[in-house]
């Protein structure tokens, strides 16, 4: 969630926030840590006269998110998971309290890096029960790309488990389906996606012990891959 979209202009704490989205843009993330930290607890200390603004606690979530994610790239898994689930808490409230249907796809985005959080920090069985419930919210939403990524994390998730592996599976079919529709409508804007969840394929059929499977399904999607940037350069 792009902060500036919960924020009204002239807001004194938006440059704040957007100076804390640069700083992980650039990768600075030790940096950006510090900034999102610093800009939720200002939040945290307005919020008694903001109880009933969606707005305001829609801005808190975001911040969460960021921040979860800022600690994901700094390794810091349980720190991560921890502050994800305040995410998650946030738009869960917002998906009870306003619009289900404008709230629901950045719970389940929370809900997808907490997955991620989860796994990495050693709780593969809580990320099994959490990623499953992104992929059912993203499920009520129209077919985006965010599903397929949604399908796509469902079953690495399994992988990275070692669980739940013909499931996994099954879900990298319906992202496939989901990249296919979305190629008739974007083009080659939408192959980079495919052929990451082509691998997420054969990452699944290793994990399964179906090595050469697995490694026939990267090299075709490797050359597809490379064939489409060929002749993306030849009309350039």
């Amino acid at each position: 969630m792009r902060l500036r979209r919960a924020c009204e202009p002239g807001d004194p704490l938006l440059a704040a926030a957007e100076a804390a989205e640069a700083l992980f843009a650039a990768g600075r993330y030790e940096q950006a840590r510090a900034a999102f930290t610093a800009c939720i607890a200002d939040h945290q200390a307005a919020l008694p006269d903001h109880l009933n603004d969606i707005l305001f606690n829609a801005r808190i979530g975001g911040l969460l998110n960021h921040l979860g994610l800022t600690l994901n790239r700094l390794r810091r898994f349980p720190e991560a998971a921890e502050i994800m689930e305040g995410a998650v808490a946030v738009y869960d409230g917002l998906v009870r309290l306003d619009d289900a249907a404008r709230w629901r796809p950045y719970m389940a985005g929370s809900l997808q890096t907490l997955a991620q959080a989860l796994l990495l920090g050693g709780q593969p069985n809580r990320a099994l029960t959490i990623s499953r419930e992104a992929v059912e919210l993203r499920r009520q939403s129209p077919v985006d790309l965010d599903q397929a990524k949604a399908l796509r994390m469902f079953a690495l998730v399994r992988a990275g488990a070692g669980a739940e592996l013909e499931e996994a599976l099954s879900a990298l079919d319906d992202a496939m389906s989901v990249h296919m529709t979305l190629l008739t409508r974007q083009g080659e804007s939408a192959l980079d996606e495919l052929y990451t969840t082509e691998l997420a394929q054969a990452s699944v059929l290793e994990r399964m012990g179906k090595t050469a499977q697995g490694a026939r399904v990267a090299q075709l999607a490797r050359s597809r891959h490379l064939d489409g940037i060929s002749q993306a350069m030849r009309r350039m």
